[in-house]
């Protein structure tokens, strides 16, 4: 097993945080990763919106729980785990052209984290079809 891809469509503290988990431990075996983030999930790689913690509806209710516990954890935040990954292994980050449109999304106002904004043919020619284990959230 060489590439992981990792598809994010939900944009809940909770399931980004699952999946860069995976994306972490993938990165930590030293495998390629490849992390495209679409719909709701693409409006969090915002500057202003990247650390918020929203929870589903369900949950919602235990917001300042969940967010004591994050702090209690010393858990690094969305950006910075999205840092340490680039920093294990060759990972490329990438934002959906139509969840782009959607948002308004552009280089001035996503992280720089973010490698490249592209559709979901292109992600799929290029990094999704080699892959040998698929992921998503």
């Amino acid at each position: 097993m060489e590439k992981v891809a990792i598809l994010f469509r939900e944009g809940t503290f909770d399931s980004l945080v699952t999946g860069l988990n995976f994306a972490s431990a993938a990165a930590s075996a030293g495998l390629k990763v490849r992390l495209f983030f679409s719909d709701w999930a693409a409006e969090k790689l915002t500057k202003d919106k990247v650390d918020e913690v929203n929870l589903p509806t369900l949950h919602s209710h235990r917001r300042e729980w969940y967010e004591s516990k994050i702090k209690e954890s010393g858990f690094p935040g969305i950006q910075q785990m999205l840092n340490q990954i680039k920093e294990l292994t060759d990972a490329k980050i990438y934002v959906c052209s139509m969840a782009a449109n959607l948002w308004s999304l552009n280089k001035e106002n996503i992280i720089p984290e973010v490698d490249e904004i592209t559709g979901i043919l292109s992600f799929l020619a290029e990094d999704l079809i080699d892959a040998d284990v698929i992921i998503s959230f």
